[in-house]
């Protein structure tokens, strides 16, 4: 079984996510704003994949399942993802717009911590959202119990350069009204 949960600033809490209430890829939420597969003829718009990644984050103070994720969303909403065997979680999210350089590339990044350590993940600097599918990784000889993070970045892809800004908009607004979500589910009193 694997779980999602929120970060909560007001309280310094983590809250339990109920499935389906966040996006679990990048075509819920490609469905959720109304673009992407055949909504991109009438709107103009999908996510272009831009950046594939696998990377391992190997638990060596934590030996055993459940074994969880912590990092924060370019909205920063915060999100924690618990893993135990067998099984996977997906989510997509959007990432931070801050471009860093390192030499002679562009890239944007996400940083994971878990078991004490911090792992950073790189992508494509024109992506703008990305998908992550989190699944156990069992102990071997060479590596301890970790957590498999396999992530996809997204660049908005828009056919009509005059509804551009237009799209980057409504991109936004459900970013956004995803994180008010999160915001009132984690606390009632605001809703």
């Amino acid at each position: 079984r694997m779980s999602h949960a929120e970060f909560n600033p007001t309280r310094n809490a983590w809250h339990d996510v109920a499935a389906g209430s966040w996006p679990d890829g990048i075509v819920k939420a490609e469905e959720d704003m109304g673009i992407g597969g055949m909504h991109y003829v009438h709107n103009g718009a999908r996510y272009k994949q831009r950046t594939k990644t696998t990377d391992y984050f190997y638990f060596n103070k934590r030996s055993f399942p459940p074994l969880s994720l912590e990092f924060f969303d370019g909205d920063g909403v915060g999100h924690r993802v618990v893993v135990r065997q067998p099984g996977a979680v997906s989510l997509a999210f959007r990432l931070d717009a801050q471009i860093k350089s390192n030499m002679m590339q562009q890239y944007k990044s996400l940083e994971f911590q878990g078991d004490g350590t911090t792992k950073r993940l790189s992508f494509d600097a024109r992506s703008s959202a990305v998908e992550c599918r989190f699944s156990y990784e069992p102990k071997a000889v060479v590596h301890s119990n970790g957590v498999k993070i396999e992530a996809i970045a997204y660049e908005l892809e828009v056919a009509d350069s005059n509804r551009r800004q237009l799209l980057i908009d409504q991109e936004d607004r459900y970013w956004r009204t995803m994180k008010a979500k999160m915001d009132t589910t984690a606390n009632p009193a605001r809703a």
